[in-house]
């Protein structure tokens, strides 16, 4: 039988948390209640009570909290404060939302170089999520991503479409309005490429689906990634830079880094060379998909060739690395 869902309240107003208590029901929850001014208990989700809240409090929750006002009063919380009983609703789908964060993962894919596959290996990764059930969405944070997959026309909210200063974002409903690639949603940054509330819109992301998966192009790993995959190419300069880029994924936290290794035809070289070089224990080698540049020109995106031995590949890593 699975483990109910615990709810914790911050409040010491009985109507509040009989009304909160009847929303946690419908899951079969179990609420837990503590006064104002308590340190957060282990909950799968945390809500508190803003009027109630004073300066010097220990945080609520780690990372987005939930805030309710009783009596009708969401004029005297917070900007985004849930007004209970008339808010019952949209307090459902907010605990809704953070619990299919539960579990969720946030994939970060670098490359060494340009040219290195990083766009092409997201892609593929994040369909392969979806094929094997995962809500996943993928994310552009460099540009490319429209053009690659055959996206410039298709309806659907850019980064620069997004206003910063409306956050936060509600995950669900912004999964659910992105361009899509097949049954993968996709958040792209076109030729506008403003790039804003970056940690915002992930955790929006993550809340309306399992997995996200972020093509970082050649930039610093973004804090926050549980799994980080460095894609690089064999020549030394590019090694280099792989070594870089695998020590700041180590250092900014990441739990599961792995070092792909793209073969470019003629060109030798040894995996085990490579992975002393980076530090890591093994390398994962990509095929060279020799087809792929023929493809692009006649509109063939990265994986519609279900076979070929890269899109094999990068299922197996999705399997290994999101199991």
């Amino acid at each position: 039988m699975a483990e109910p869902v615990v709810v914790a309240l911050r409040t010491a107003d009985g109507r509040l948390a009989e009304q909160v208590g009847q929303v946690v029901a419908w899951w079969e929850g179990r609420l837990v209640v503590r006064p104002p001014g308590s340190p957060p208990p282990p909950a799968d989700v945390h809500v508190d009570s803003p009027l109630e809240r004073e300066r010097g409090d220990p945080p609520w929750a780690r990372e987005r909290g939930i805030d309710v006002v009783g009596g009708g009063g969401a004029g005297d919380g917070p900007p985004g404060a849930i007004a209970l009983p008339d808010g019952a609703d949209r307090l459902a789908d907010a605990i809704a939302s953070q619990l299919a964060a539960v579990g969720s993962r946030t994939i970060g894919v670098v490359a060494a170089r340009g040219g290195a596959g990083a766009s092409v290996t997201a892609a593929l990764l994040a369909r392969a999520l979806v094929d094997d059930g995962r809500g996943a969405v993928l994310v552009d944070l460099v540009g490319g991503l429209d053009h690659l997959l055959g996206l410039e026309e298709e309806p659907g909210p850019r980064w620069a479409d997004l206003d910063a200063a409306a956050a936060p974002f509600v995950g669900r409903q912004l999964v659910d309005v992105l361009p899509r690639w097949g049954r993968v949603p996709v958040l792209a940054a076109d030729a506008r490429a403003r790039v804003d509330a970056v940690p915002a819109v992930l955790t929006a992301l993550r809340e309306g689906c399992a997995d996200a998966v972020l093509d970082v192009g050649r930039a610093r790993p973004p804090v926050g990634c549980e799994s980080v995959l460095v894609v690089t190419t064999p020549e030394p300069s590019a090694v280099l830079d792989a070594r870089r880029l695998v020590a700041q994924a180590l250092a900014s936290g990441a739990t599961t880094v792995r070092l792909l290794l793209r073969s470019l035809p003629g060109v030798a070289v040894d995996p085990g060379e490579v992975a002393e070089v980076c530090g890591v224990p093994s390398v994962d080698l990509l095929p060279y998909a020799r087809l792929m540049t023929a493809d692009l020109a006649r509109g063939v995106t990265p994986g519609d060739r279900r076979r070929s031995r890269l899109v094999r590949v990068v299922r197996r890593l999705a399997r290994e690395i999101v199991p």
